[in-house]
C-alpha cells in the first residue's frame, strides 16, 4: 500500500516537473514585441509640428487629436497589426494637422500682403489727393494773384488815361500852362530838375533834386506866378546821386489862375 501511494506521488511530481519544464520552453521561444516601423518617425513629425511656433497655433483641435492618436498607438497590450493600423491613423491626422495648419498660414500670409498692398494703395492714392490739392491751391492763388494784378493794372492805367486826358486839355485849353511852365524854367537853376509837375486852378506841385533845394525857395517866392511856397515833405539827400531830393507846393497868384488842370510826371 506504501509503495503504491509513492509511486502515485512520484507520478504526479514528474508530471508537475514536465509541465513547468514546458512553460519555460515556451516563455524562452516567445517573440520579444516589436514596434511597428514608423511610429519613431510619426512622433518625432507630431513633435517638429507642435514645436512650429508659427503652424502649431492655427490646428490646436487637430494636434490634440494626433496626439491622442499617438499615445493610442503606442500602447503595448495590443496585437502587432492593431498596433500598425493605429500608427497609420496616427500618421494620418499628423498629416493632416499639418496639411490644414500650413493652409491657414498660407491665407494669413495672403491676407497680410493683401492688406499691405491695400495700406500701400490707400497711402500712394493719399499722396496724389495730397499733391493735387496742393497744385489745385497754388492755382487758385496764382488766378487770384492774376485777377489782382489785373484789376491793379486797369486801374494804374485809368488814373495814367486820365491824367494824359487832363494834361492833353490843360495844353489845349489853357494859356497859363505854357506861363507857368515858362516861369519855373526861368527861375529854376540850372542844375535843378523836376521829376512831377502838378497843377490845379490854384495850385502847383512840384518834385525833383536839386545840388540844394534851399536855393528854389527864394526863387519861387519872388515870383509873380507863385506865392505861399513850402515844402511838403522833409528834403532828402541822395548819396548816389549827391543831390537834394525835394517836393514843393505853392498857390498861383491870382491874376494868374485858370480853371484847368494837369498832371506831368
Amino acid at each position: 500500500m506504501n509503495i503504491t501511494n509513492t509511486s502515485k506521488l512520484l507520478v504526479r511530481r514528474a508530471a508537475a516537473a514536465t509541465v513547468v519544464t514546458a512553460a519555460l520552453l515556451l516563455a524562452a521561444c516567445a517573440p520579444t514585441p516589436v514596434v511597428p516601423g514608423g511610429m519613431a518617425q510619426a512622433r518625432a513629425e507630431l513633435a517638429r509640428l507642435q514645436s512650429d511656433a508659427n503652424l502649431a497655433p492655427l490646428v490646436p483641435a487637430a494636434l490634440q487629436e494626433a496626439e491622442a492618436a499617438m499615445q493610442l498607438a503606442e500602447q503595448a497590450d495590443a496585437e502587432s497589426e492593431v498596433v500598425a493600423h493605429r500608427v497609420y491613423i496616427a500618421g494620418r491626422k499628423i498629416e493632416i494637422a499639418r496639411a490644414t495648419a500650413e493652409a491657414r498660414h498660407a491665407e494669413v500670409e495672403r491676407a497680410t500682403l493683401v492688406a499691405q498692398r491695400n495700406q500701400s494703395q490707400l497711402a500712394a492714392r493719399t499722396r496724389e489727393v495730397g499733391v493735387a490739392r496742393t497744385a489745385a491751391s497754388t492755382a487758385r492763388m496764382e488766378a487770384d494773384s492774376a485777377r489782382m494784378d489785373a484789376a491793379m493794372a486797369q486801374q494804374k492805367t485809368a488814373a495814367l488815361e486820365s491824367e494824359i486826358a487832363a494834361i492833353d486839355n490843360f495844353k489845349n485849353n489853357s494859356t497859363v500852362f505854357l506861363s507857368i511852365m515858362k516861369e519855373l524854367t526861368v527861375i529854376l537853376p540850372a542844375n535843378a530838375w523836376l521829376t512831377r509837375i502838378k497843377i490845379t486852378e490854384t495850385m502847383v506841385e512840384i518834385e525833383g533834386y536839386a545840388d540844394a533845394a534851399t536855393d528854389i525857395m527864394p526863387k519861387l517866392e519872388a515870383s509873380s506866378y507863385f506865392r505861399k511856397a513850402e515844402f511838403t515833405s522833409a528834403t532828402t539827400r541822395d548819396p548816389k546821386k549827391n543831390v537834394d531830393r525835394f517836393a514843393i507846393k505853392m498857390e498861383i497868384g491870382d491874376d494868374k489862375k485858370d480853371t484847368k488842370e494837369a498832371v506831368i510826371n
